[in-house]
């Protein structure tokens, strides 16, 4: 196989740029937002942690639609099926609300 072009791996060095700064972003705001619950007591840090496990799981749980919406819709697009896109883009904002609106509940509750 032939060796990647210096332009494909510039463009993966600033894709992964973006990824790592964001990871460092996430990690960066978890951690703030637990100094600045510290201070409130041991059950305003236990409340926190539990928001924070179902917003980890909201998150992957949209992150997976997000996926299935590349995937499946890079191949509808590739094939011309315009109509089909339509509908898996409703469907996935469908799906997207709904887990945002689940989410809301229980972190409301």
């Amino acid at each position: 196989p032939a060796a990647p072009s210096e332009s494909s791996l510039l463009s993966l060095a600033r894709d992964s740029l973006n990824v790592l700064v964001r990871s460092v972003l996430l990690s960066g705001s978890v951690l703030a937002l637990m100094v600045a619950v510290a201070p409130l007591g041991a059950a305003a840090v236990g409340a926190h942690a539990v928001v924070l496990q179902l917003w980890m799981v909201t998150s992957y749980v949209v992150d997976g639609f997000a996926d299935v919406g590349t995937m499946v819709g890079s191949r509808l697009l590739g094939a011309g099926e315009e109509r089909h896109m339509r509908r898996l883009t409703a469907t996935l904002l469908l799906l997207g609300l709904a887990t945002g609106g689940v989410a809301a509940c229980l972190m409301a509750a």
